[in-house]
């Protein structure tokens, strides 16, 4: 296991005690929240230390439970068991989310996509990257961040996106990002870049069907505003 000691035991029946008797996470920060899941992977270690160290180390919360098992191992320096616990919680969560229903996470029209990406925008500041993923009858596959940048930009790389779909076998997908504080309306620097993406993903056979900007809790649609000639 990560770490030596046992000091820390009062601290981690503190915060159990916390969760148990609120009845919620409501309050808890993402830190505390990853603080508490190593417990169970990190028997004598400070957790707290540990969860801020795998944060940063990644860049955001969304962006470590989306990282692979050898890539939280490499980057965060913990056991198999401690990357495995982490990697395997989006996965539960969205299992959780499409068995509500009994059924995937389907994705249909530009308010569905929205429901599924704005929960995930961990730093309101700063502006992040999303790529969604979806089979021939348009349920979730994938939805990960793929960067997050300043409060007015981020970049990301057109082979890291056409590796990203290529890996999940992706049918089609919806590209996202956040204008944090802006209006949800598209730059021209945004419309040129759904133009490229849309035009690398047609040789690769995966349809663009829409790119989303979030704004708070409002969202722009390319495809309901007929941009760059995307529809779903």
């Amino acid at each position: 296991m990560d770490g030596r000691g046992n000091i820390h035991t009062g601290h981690r029946e503190r915060m159990r005690k916390r969760f148990i008797e609120q009845g919620s996470a409501d309050g808890f920060e993402d830190h505390e929240m990853l603080e508490m899941l190593l417990y169970y992977a990190v028997k004598r270690s400070d957790t707290n230390a540990l969860a801020h160290k795998m944060i940063n180390s990644f860049g955001s919360f969304h962006a470590l439970l989306d990282a692979s098992v050898p890539e939280i191992m490499e980057s965060c320096g913990v056991s198999e068991a401690t990357a495995f616990l982490v990697s395997l919680m989006p996965y539960i969560a969205r299992r959780y989310g499409g068995s509500a229903n009994g059924q995937k996470s389907r994705i249909g029209s530009k308010n569905d996509a929205f429901d599924i990406i704005q929960p995930m925008i961990t730093d309101h500041a700063s502006e992040q990257f999303f790529v969604v993923c979806l089979d021939e009858g348009y349920n979730l596959i994938k939805l990960k961040s793929l960067a997050q940048g300043t409060a007015t930009s981020t970049e990301v790389r057109l082979e890291t996106i056409i590796s990203m779909v290529i890996k999940h076998k992706a049918a089609y997908a919806i590209i996202a990002h956040n204008h944090p504080g802006h209006t949800y309306g598209p730059s021209g620097d945004d419309i040129a870049a759904t133009e490229k993406i849309k035009s690398a993903f047609a040789i690769i056979n995966v349809v663009l069907l829409d790119h989303i900007i979030i704004c708070g809790d409002k969202c722009f649609s390319f495809a309901q505003n007929r941009i760059c000639g995307l529809h779903y």
